[in-house]
């Protein structure tokens, strides 16, 4: 009897606790702030600008760390991560000591987001750790389909798909449960992508075009170039170069002035699409536009795709020096990317190596792996040159690759749970790919087949 009444009084001095942490969370957020966030339609500098000007009088601590958050994210948008590591650093401590639980989540999303994308796994994981703390104890749908998102990003990036499938659908689900259309768009786009590098080509297209649909409901204009990004990704992986040309240059057309780094993704992909067509000279024009941007303004990953791209290029027109400039100051980057840019870095070496007949100088050299993921990339990248050392004739390459894709295209329900398949396979069709054809072959059964599920006539009709 006593341990009941014990019970129930524990139980009831937690009440108040509960409906705290349950009840709606009020937004702390300026408005001036909130419109310059939201600003497409000016460059990062030009806001940069205006909210450091707004900071300086902000009526509030609280409003004063919203106003760090902003400069921060612009920071980080023009390629100036020192300076938006501190400031959104800054604004979490802001955050922390004001108990505005909306600007913490905020500032740890982005933080997140850069450390990921820019391979310190152990700092991005420590803050999704806080994150999770946050999102539980609000019971936030919102904040909880944010952090489930970003988790996912992680576990992508460190090579674990089916995990990263997890929480890209957690986080999917959970938005559409909290009426969140952009942030289920978001989810979806990246559990599209995953799937289609496990293979699983007609489920990505699936994710990809409800991702459409809730983009162009919303109206934002960045998730909309994203997902026609992932569309024409999703054809590259089907070898169908003219689909994917489509939907890239499709997506080019709903960039605005902060869009740059996006810019340099589709145009370095749009780059090798084109050299695959075998349009040589508008590959290099593309090529070369998103090398330029990329030089100033270029993520690490941004920086890889685009060098390697042009590289490529080089080498088809013969101009192998000039292939091995970008090729190096691709593999600069190393050290900042992920296993999948990585094994691109690697591959690209060996092309350029191949044209200059000095294969074996390619595959003895390997640049050191940062030690926050030396275990993993140099699991990856031992794989790949253990599978290059096999690789002695174009022949026995052609033979692996098909085997590689067909395991990808596999509907197996066994999780690939290490990365040496997919990197393998990603390293084998970069460093031997097929010649480009001078005219349209026909669709591979492959391809068929999967276009048997397009339902979007933007997605495969043959005008723009």
């Amino acid at each position: 009897m006593l341990l009941r009444i014990a019970v129930a009084l524990l139980l009831l001095s937690w009440l108040p606790l509960l409906q705290a942490d349950t009840s709606p969370i009020a937004n702390s957020e300026p408005a001036e702030v909130a419109a310059l966030r939201n600003d497409r339609s000016r460059s990062a500098e030009s806001l940069l600008a205006q909210s450091e000007r707004w900071g300086e009088t902000a009526p509030t601590p609280v409003a004063a760390g919203w106003a760090k958050l902003a400069m921060g994210e612009f920071c980080d948008e023009l390629e100036q991560p020192d300076r938006a590591y501190t400031l959104l650093n800054e604004a979490a401590a802001v955050a922390e000591a004001e108990g505005a639980k909306d600007l913490l989540m905020a500032a740890n999303s982005r933080l997140s987001s850069m450390y990921a994308n820019r391979g310190d796994t152990t700092r991005a994981a420590t803050v999704l750790q806080a994150m999770e703390n946050t999102a539980r104890q609000s019971a936030n749908a919102e904040w909880l389909a944010l952090w489930a998102y970003n988790r996912g990003v992680l576990e992508r990036k460190l090579g674990q798909f089916p995990e990263s499938i997890a929480f890209f659908e957690r986080s999917a689900d959970t938005a559409r449960r909290g009426g969140d259309a952009l942030q289920q768009a978001r989810a979806l786009n990246a559990l599209g992508l995953v799937l289609a590098r496990t293979g699983k080509f007609a489920d990505a297209l699936a994710r990809h075009n409800e991702a459409l649909d809730l983009a162009k409901h919303t109206g934002d204009q960045g998730e909309i170039a994203r997902t026609y990004r992932m569309l024409g990704f999703l054809h590259r992986n089907l070898d169908d170069e003219e689909l994917a040309a489509q939907n890239i240059r499709e997506a080019l057309t709903h960039l605005g002035p902060r869009d740059v780094r996006e810019g340099i993704a589709l145009r370095g992909e749009l780059s090798r699409s084109l050299l695959k067509m075998g349009k040589t000279e508008e590959a290099a024009h593309y090529g070369e536009e998103a090398s330029e941007a990329a030089m100033s303004l270029g993520s690490p990953p941004n920086k890889v795709n685009s060098f390697t791209a042009l590289s490529d290029v080089r080498l088809a027109q013969g101009r192998i020096d000039d292939a091995d400039l970008w090729s190096r100051r691709a593999a600069e980057q190393f050290n900042s990317v992920a296993i999948r840019d990585q094994v691109q870095i690697h591959a690209n070496r060996t092309r350029v190596a191949a044209a200059r007949g000095d294969l074996a100088s390619a595959l003895a050299k390997r640049v050191p792996p940062s030690k926050e993921r030396a275990n993993s990339a140099t699991k990856c990248s031992n794989a790949a040159r253990s599978m290059s050392c096999l690789m002695s004739s174009s022949l026995l390459a052609t033979r692996w690759r098909r085997w590689l894709r067909a395991k990808l295209s596999s509907n197996s329900t066994r999780p690939l749970r290490s990365t040496w398949l997919g990197a393998a396979s990603l390293f084998l069709k970069a460093a031997w790919p097929r010649s480009a054809p001078s005219h349209r072959a026909p669709c591979s059964p492959a391809t068929t087949r999967f276009r048997r599920y397009a339902s979007h006539a933007s997605a495969c009709s043959a005008s723009p």
